[in-house]
């Protein structure tokens, strides 16, 4: 069975829309702001600041959907387009991953150098850790990153359920 993980077109459209919001409260602020000390207001700045700021925020999750994980047939694989394998390392040799350490997840082998996943939604990341247990139920060495922890306790309630049964 194969399974990928990646951000996917969806979660750019998610954050154009949040961006356009926060863009169109900082547009209401600065029409507050200058309505407040009686300057006229400047419907190009206004206009801008909302289209600006919802179009940047997607900028930086953009390079997100150029990278994947792939585990497939007991292999970890690393994709960039969803096309192109750029590495790869064996389920039965990974040692430890890091979930939200810095901006994703970093998995470690014992046969070969680190991948490094970065960007990935936290809903991904959990969706992988859990995956991974389906594989390899005795695996432990999960370390998660302070945004990580709804994923801890998932992954804490996914053992418990996996040794009560």
């Amino acid at each position: 069975m194969c399974m990928e993980f990646g951000n996917t077109w969806k979660q750019i459209r998610s954050t154009l829309i949040a961006g356009l919001i926060i863009g169109a409260v900082a547009a209401a602020a600065a029409a507050g702001f200058s309505h407040h000390e009686g300057r006229p207001l400047d419907f190009k700045v206004l206009l801008a600041l909302p289209l600006g700021i919802g179009v940047m925020i997607p900028l930086f999750v953009l390079p997100t959907l150029l990278v994947s994980i792939r585990i497939e047939d007991g292999m970890i694989s690393h994709w960039l387009c969803r096309r192109w394998k750029l590495s790869e390392g064996r389920v039965e040799s990974l040692t430890k991953v890091e979930i939200a350490m810095s901006t994703g997840a970093k998995f470690y082998f014992s046969d070969r150098k680190p991948i490094s996943f970065m960007g990935a939604d936290l809903k991904n990341l959990e969706s992988m850790c859990l995956y991974l247990l389906e594989l390899r139920p005795e695996f432990d060495q999960f370390v998660f990153g302070s945004r990580a922890s709804m994923i801890l306790k998932t992954v804490r309630l996914f053992k418990e359920k996996r040794q009560g049964a």
